[in-house]
């Protein structure tokens, strides 16, 4: 099956509202947030090598994913891996692999190093702990992060 994957914008941001209905259900409450701060003008993916990915098919957004720079690190060159969901009827069809690696690959012109946390408030995710690792990521526990991927 083949995918479209859009750079999210004013025009299509809209579309997350069910992916976030259905992320909640499962306790995660970022989706919703990245529609919140958004609208808020919070964070619109707008930085200095900063985007936010949406994944279609047949024109329903199924997955998201984006790359910030870490406002936990103090240091521009550090990115942070932010938001990436999939609907549940995606998951192991490669969906979340293919957002990964266009963050990766876009992260490479701004940034040295990217961090992500794969926990939720108090409690921790050995599915998405998995991912990371499979994908490249070193755990590493620390302040705001679980693992890490160094890019130069």
């Amino acid at each position: 099956m083949e995918y479209s994957i859009k750079i999210m914008d004013d025009t299509n941001i809209g579309c997350l509202a069910r992916l976030a209905g259905e992320a909640k259900l499962e306790g995660f409450n970022f989706v919703q947030r990245t529609i919140d701060e958004w609208g808020e003008g919070v964070n619109r993916f707008s930085g200095r090598g900063e985007i936010l990915w949406g994944v279609f098919d047949d024109g329903q957004c199924i997955g998201i994913g984006g790359l910030n720079i870490d406002p936990y690190a103090n240091d521009p060159k550090v990115g942070r891996v932010r938001h990436v969901y999939v609907s549940k009827s995606y998951r192991k069809r490669g969906v979340a692999s293919e957002i990964l690696n266009m963050v990766i690959k876009r992260s490479k012109d701004s940034f040295k190093v990217l961090r992500v946390s794969t926990h939720k408030p108090g409690q921790a995710n050995p599915e998405a702990d998995r991912f990371y690792e499979y994908i490249g990521f070193s755990k590493d526990e620390g302040e705001k992060q679980t693992h890490r991927l160094k890019l130069v």
